[in-house]
């Protein structure tokens, strides 16, 4: 073992410890690693969750391609088929509506605990990478759940636009 003296002299010679142990992290030692775990906690709350406005809200909407078509599913909670529209020009397609407030709710938000609940207009636009079928475009609504499908193809009217009826 070789030891180097003259460091081994200058260490404890010292009038205090050369790394001190405190029994108890330090104040800001702890509100740094609170703030991180706040932090981290968040980060995982939010993860996949769309980015949404303080006023109105954003519809969750999913997309999967299959091997013929693209499907597009929004959660749409609250409204009917006739508050959504749904148009598509240019391989673009776009939901349109407005969740409105309850008439029970208006002009009484100080007497609400908690609100989380979003309303307001909303529009959803979505572009797709491959040429699609917008004569044939298929919409459906179910139990507040918009499901659209997509067929892969081209037709030459689709640059026009037009509106997909829900059905």
């Amino acid at each position: 073992m070789t030891a180097i003296p003259s460091f081994q002299k200058t260490v404890s010679q010292l009038p205090y410890p050369l790394l001190p142990q405190p029994r108890f992290p330090s104040l800001a030692t702890a509100l740094a690693d609170y703030l991180q775990r706040v932090n981290a906690d968040l980060a995982s709350s939010f993860q996949g969750a769309p980015a949404f406005p303080l006023r109105g809200w954003v519809p969750a909407v999913d997309v999967r391609e299959d091997e013929d078509e693209y499907v597009v599913t929004a959660e749409l909670p609250g409204l009917t088929r006739d508050e959504v529209e749904v148009e598509f020009e240019n391989d673009v397609l776009t939901l349109r509506g407005e969740k409105r407030e309850p008439a029970a709710r208006r002009g009484m938000v100080r007497s609400y605990y908690l609100m989380e609940r979003r309303f307001g207009p909303f529009a959803r636009s979505l572009a797709f990478p491959k040429p699609v079928d917008g004569d044939a475009i298929r919409a459906s609504f179910e139990n507040g759940v918009l499901t659209v499908r997509i067929p892969k193809q081209r037709s030459s009217t689709d640059a026009e636009g037009h509106r997909i009826p829900i059905r």
